[in-house]
């Protein structure tokens, strides 16, 4: 969590603030159904099983388990401190998202667009900027589009083909043919 949290902070404001935010909603809804006697485990899909169980979709929920996508354990199988644990966290996580919730200026943001503006090199070419964060990536797609509007372009994993082509479409270099040359032996 430490790792991913700083992760976070290092990418954006935006996707750290959001995180604490996330990781909020799911101890709490983990501890919730802890408290019934219940433990949900995936990697892929633990936000979806909370959802589904707030919606009382258990058929759902039953196909992931069938399908080897999730599992579900007892309460009891673990430890007593594990649920103390995470309940003495959980203050700790409200704190300081209510710190971070008042913060809206992020110098990282308004330096990087100052940049953008300003640098006549960066100006004059197109460039490609890479984030380990989907969330602050779409975050400083936002506040582009603000400043550079139709000049930008949002490529994620989940984007679609028809976004894919158009990344390709403007930052593929053309082939070129070079002119013949003769080359003369000693």
């Amino acid at each position: 969590m430490k790792i991913l949290l700083v992760k976070r902070l290092e990418s954006s404001f935006y996707a750290f603030k959001n995180t604490i935010g996330r990781f909020i909603h799911s101890y709490e809804q983990f501890l919730g159904e802890f408290d019934k006697g219940k433990v949900y485990v995936s990697k892929k899909y633990a936000g979806k099983i909370f959802d589904l169980l707030e919606n009382d979709d258990e058929e759902v929920i039953q196909r992931l388990l069938d399908d080897d996508k999730a599992k579900v354990y007892e309460a009891k199988d673990f430890k007593e401190e594990f649920a103390a644990h995470l309940k003495s966290d959980l203050p700790l996580l409200r704190g300081i998202y209510k710190q971070w919730s008042n913060i809206e200026r992020d110098p990282k943001m308004g330096a990087f667009l100052a940049e953008l503006s300003a640098n006549p090199i960066l100006k004059r070419y197109k460039i490609i900027i890479f984030t380990e964060s989907k969330e602050t990536a779409e975050h400083l797609f936002s506040h582009l589009q603000e400043k550079f509007s139709g000049q930008t372009l949002l490529f994620t994993g989940s984007s679609s083909t028809l976004v894919r082509e158009q990344v390709i479409e403007n930052f593929d270099a053309p082939e070129r043919v070079l002119p013949k040359t003769t080359s003369a032996s000693l």
